[in-house]
């Protein structure tokens, strides 16, 4: 697994940085858009495959992009440890 926080990246984060990764064996790459507070996911479909967008993390169970969505906005809004507890919170 790989994250890349995206703040001036983003670009280079969702094309080179996520070939590279995938040249690499990673099975999951995630990048943090700082800028839009939200979280894009990408997975390997089958061994050999390109990394291609998924909504749900495979490594990480109940975490989507609408989760870590709204953990990014409520640790902007009420701070860190709110965004902790929510994720903290999720149904298995």
């Amino acid at each position: 697994m790989a994250v890349e926080v995206a703040a001036t990246s983003l670009q280079d984060d969702l094309t080179v940085k996520r070939e590279l990764y995938a040249q690499l064996g990673v099975e999951e790459y995630w990048v943090v858009d700082s800028k839009d507070a939200r979280v894009l996911l990408f997975s390997v479909p089958a061994q050999g495959c390109p990394l291609e967008p998924v909504e749900r993390s495979g490594l990480l169970p109940g975490l989507s992009t609408m989760v870590l969505a709204e953990a990014l906005r409520l640790g902007r809004q009420e701070g860190e440890a709110a965004a902790m507890r929510y994720i903290l919170n999720l149904p298995d």
